[in-house]
């Protein structure tokens, strides 16, 4: 078969599903999770009825977003057990003057947007005693828009029955079963194996997109392998063989193998239709192995919630790993870094990611096929690098964030080194320069080439943003955030695309503000937010005046209503 030469490079997905704690003597390990944003970590559930856990205050993102947890198989021992988690969530959008330049339409225009999207996630957990749980994750109606969209119906006007189409306009469906994984506490550890969602850190590389974490938007996308983990504590290990209590001791170490191509089938972006469809009486399709994709990871991480330096409340989080993906048949050799902390110090705290991508791959269906008919590119290097940085304060009722972060551009992709990668899109940082306008622009040009897509994730720019978070109420939240953007590289498509001078430094994207007003109720069960958006784009970096566009701000209200249970 071809190698993987559908313009989606092969580090487009860094992985690791989260830390998972494990006690090193016979002493089960809790099942019950909890969403903390960044990364699954294994908590204890509180009683029935206890108060939600504060995760603002090691976080400092969207306080309280969270219901209670329920506790999760308490008081059995052995045998079957069920527990039912998940969400309900219909979300608004009306966006205003989305400015459209596509290369197909040189004159660009702006439109106004006005649509509902909506998801069903159930999350059931089928345990036996604490010793093994299934997990799965299904999603129903998975972001799918309101309304008969794919002409079920004759005539639109008495249309009644709604299509399944999703936010990319195809048809999605009706159930999709996303996740399955088993997972198990042997002797010295946790073992995990099936399909599980990835998450790590601050999510910039990798996202498990669960919860409602952000300050503005909706988590969805979410980083999903398939893939065998162990994950263990050494310092416990050695203390129970010393004979000695193995206690919790905070320092967990990972490791995993992803199968992530067992053979290439390029999809139509548009249909879905294959485009290089299998001999359904071959079976041949699995006997070759050059053209796998595999990955192996390392991972340490320090998690400590009883720091007491300063307060009862001081923490710590630190992780760091190490990824290596390869595929031969496109002589693909990919090295993915990264390293992050998260710091609560009394009433401020810190947070912060680092990766880098480095490597070579002939997979990047940028140019022509070398040599042609091969599947194959010119061999390029990987030069990728992101970072995103929190510092806050959070005190009574007020929270304040200051927030930096980067992501590498390429000011010419056909070139021998590629360095044009996204932060993950669900890290929202604000509601529509990154998550409306520049991922609008990257997905008019590269067309077919979707791994190039930004997706609303932080694009080729360098960010800062400030964020002011007011509770009067327990339940009331307030937001109001202010950000600004500069290009890293100017001669980016999605930016200038014409009239372009490589000594362009870093010219300013423009201005947002957002706001936004929470509300939850029926035992925090229940989540209503509206949410606001202005943006004023810079002109000339974006090129608008000469599409006849200059002048005009984009402006966004949205709504979000949520069960989760």
């Amino acid at each position: 078969m071809e190698g993987l030469s559908t313009g989606v490079p092969l580090f487009l997905l860094a992985s690791l599903v989260p830390a998972v704690a494990a006690a090193a003597d016979d002493t089960p390990v809790s099942t019950g999770w909890t969403v903390d944003s960044g990364e699954r970590v294994e908590v204890e559930a509180p009683p029935p009825g206890a108060e939600a856990p504060d995760r603002s205050a090691a976080t400092g993102e969207g306080a309280g977003d969270e219901p209670p947890a329920e506790a999760s198989g308490e008081g059995v021992d052995d045998g079957f057990h069920l527990d039912l988690h998940g969400y309900y969530r219909a979300r608004t959008h009306v966006i205003g003057n989305l400015m459209y330049v596509l290369d197909m339409d040189p004159d660009g225009r702006t439109e106004t947007l006005e649509y509902v999207t909506q998801r069903l996630r159930l999350q059931p957990e089928i345990g036996y005693g604490e010793w093994v749980t299934l997990h799965v994750t299904v999603d129903a109606l998975d972001n799918v828009v309101w309304g008969d969209n794919a002409g079920l119906s004759s005539t639109a006007l008495f249309a009644g029955e709604p299509s399944q189409t999703g936010l990319e306009g195809s048809e999605m469906p009706f159930v999709y079963v996303r996740h399955a994984w088993l997972e198990t506490n042997v002797k010295f550890g946790v073992l995990r194996v099936g399909r599980m969602p990835s998450d790590w850190g601050l999510g910039i590389l990798s996202n498990g997109g669960e919860g409602f974490d952000d300050d503005f938007g909706d988590n969805w996308h979410g980083d999903t392998y398939d893939r065998i983990l162990f994950a263990t504590k050494p310092i416990s290990i050695v203390r129970a063989l010393m004979g000695e209590d193995p206690g919790d001791t905070p320092l967990i170490l990972v490791a995993s193998w992803d199968k992530l191509v067992e053979d290439f089938q390029k999809l139509d972006s548009r249909t879905g239709e294959p485009v290089n469809p299998r001999d359904a009486y071959d079976s041949g399709w699995l006997a070759r192995d050059d053209d796998d994709v595999d990955e192996w990871t390392v991972a340490a991480v320090w998690h400590q919630d009883d720091l007491d330096w300063l307060g009862p409340r001081d923490s710590l989080q630190a992780g760091v790993y190490y990824v290596f993906r390869e595929q031969p048949s496109t002589s693909s050799e990919i090295h993915i870094f990264d390293a992050y902390l998260k710091l609560r110090l009394w009433d401020f705290f810190l947070e912060g990611e680092l990766d880098a991508i480095r490597g070579s791959t002939k997979a990047l269906a940028l140019g022509e096929e070398d040599p042609p008919g091969s599947g194959l590119y010119m061999l390029r290097d990987a030069d990728v690098l992101g970072w995103l940085v929190r510092l806050g304060w959070q005190r009574w009722m007020f929270t304040v964030k200051l927030e930096s972060g980067y992501a590498s551009g390429d000011s010419d992709p056909n070139d021998a080194t590629f360095s044009n990668m996204a932060l993950n899109p669900d890290v929202n940082v604000g509601l529509l320069m990154y998550e409306e306008l520049l991922a609008q622009r990257t997905r008019d040009h590269w067309a077919d080439q979707e791994g190039l897509w930004s997706k609303g994730g932080v694009y080729n720019s360098y960010f800062f943003m400030v964020t002011g978070i007011v509770e009067p109420l327990e339940d009331l939240q307030f937001t109001l955030g202010i950000l600004t953007a500069w290009a890293d590289q100017a001669c980016d498509v999605a930016f200038q695309g014409i009239n372009c001078s490589p000594d362009d430094r870093h010219p300013n994207i423009g201005l947002e503000l957002d706001a936004s007003a929470r509300y939850r109720f029926w035992d925090r069960r229940v989540m209503a937010v509206v949410e606001g958006g202005w943006l004023h784009p810079n002109d000339e970096t974006l090129s608008l005046d000469a599409f006849g566009l200059g002048g005009t701000d984009m402006w966004t209200i949205q709504t979000r209503l949520a069960f989760v249970f």
